[in-house]
């Protein structure tokens, strides 16, 4: 990180400075070790790898599940980056199997779809202004009871204050493929639970 020292008009001579790392106060669960997808759960199908140290979906239809407990409330951030206007997302409170696979946050470029990146899908649209499609950008999704916040770089994108329910209920974070001859890639995964 990055370290700074106000001047407030005055000089700073500074001799021996050591940083001890007191870690981190807030603990964030990691579910991808940029390396394998050990512990992950498929659901469907599509082709899941990992590629320069991100997941890597492909050509099919499923979700990757993600290998933590339940969660019912947290904040979940990530890079993302989708190529030729794949039909992606990020599904919340699911389970592997069964009917309940959660409640989805929509990655889909075109911003004249209906619900496009950034949109909680089948609830609230996204106000997104920018083109998400071939770069990183940074998604952060924050699910507490009944309200779901989504963020895209920095900007709030979709709020939702009335989640019901099976959407209320714990379950499991699941990436999505739906599109066939398009990609989708996650990367810097965290969870903090709330």
């Amino acid at each position: 990180g990055y370290i700074g020292f106000p001047d407030a008009g005055y000089g700073w001579r500074l001799r021996k400075i050591e940083i001890e790392d007191l870690g981190a106060r807030v603990k964030f669960l990691e579910p991808f070790d940029g390396r394998t997808l050990e512990g992950w759960t498929l659901r469907n199908g599509g082709t899941w790898s990992v590629r320069e140290g991100a997941i890597y979906g492909a050509n099919g239809h499923g979700i990757l599940y993600a290998p933590t407990p339940p969660l019912a409330d947290f904040e979940l951030t990530m890079l993302v980056r989708s190529h030729n206007q794949v039909n992606s997302g990020v599904f919340l409170r699911g389970e592997t199997e069964g009917p309940r696979r959660g409640f989805e946050v929509q990655i889909y470029s075109p911003l004249d779809t209906v619900y496009p990146t950034g949109s909680i899908y089948n609830i609230e649209r996204s106000r997104v202004s920018a083109e998400y499609d071939g770069r990183w950008f940074l998604m952060q999704i924050r699910v507490e009871g009944a309200r779901c916040a989504v963020r895209l770089d920095g900007e709030t994108v979709a709020e939702y204050h009335r989640l019901s329910g099976d959407a209320l209920k714990p379950g499991r974070i699941g990436l999505q493929i739906h599109r066939e001859d398009a990609a989708v890639e996650f990367k810097d995964i965290r969870i903090r639970p709330l």
